[in-house]
């Protein structure tokens, strides 16, 4: 009869010892999964989109130099330089009142035939469409912002595998082919 009893607690104990064993290994896999996780899914979206954004923005900023050719004042083609350059902007707040980042593109363009501060833009308005290689580059999202055209450009063409081929607009109107070529990173 002690003989059974011990057997029975036996039983017992190993029922218990494996109950437990399957919960501390559930419990121990819930917490290893939920301690890779950022401390909000919006703080995770946004760092997956700047990882992929920057990923693609890094292989193209740069400087490009070339020539504004086919100008319809006849000029002889003109030195122009581009520089495309990584950069983050605010945009918006998230959950937690924190500010947002996003990964842009920013471009700089100089004539280089004449004084470069005459002849200088800031381009603050970029977009890569890597499917195509289209690029565009405004300096204002629209010709209405201060006077009537001043310091408006605009760059539309293609950028692939460091060669750029665009036509350059101001406010006077079409102002040459720009053609540059990725000379340094």
């Amino acid at each position: 009869m002690k003989s059974l009893k011990i057997r029975s607690f036996a039983l017992f104990l190993s029922k218990r010892q494996l109950r437990f064993s399957l919960l501390a290994s559930v419990l121990l896999f819930l917490t290893s999964c939920l301690g890779d996780l950022p401390p909000n899914a919006e703080t995770g979206r946004e760092v997956e989109a700047n990882a992929r954004l920057q990923a693609e923005y890094e292989s193209l900023q740069g400087a490009y130099k070339g020539y504004v050719r086919d100008n319809p004042n006849g000029e002889a083609d003109i030195p122009a330089r581009l520089d495309l350059i990584l950069a983050f902007e605010p945009s918006g707040r998230n959950e937690d009142g924190e500010t947002k980042m996003v990964a842009v593109l920013r471009a700089q363009y100089t004539r280089l035939d004449i004084d470069s501060s005459k002849v200088n833009y800031s381009i603050p308005f970029v977009r890569f469409y890597k499917e195509s290689g289209q690029i565009v580059l405004l300096t204002q999202k629209d010709m209405s912002s201060g006077a009537p055209g001043v310091g408006y450009l605009s760059v539309v063409g293609t950028l692939i595998d460091g060669q750029m081929r665009a036509t350059l607009t101001d406010h006077r109107g079409l102002q040459g082919r720009l053609e540059l070529v990725k000379y340094a990173p």
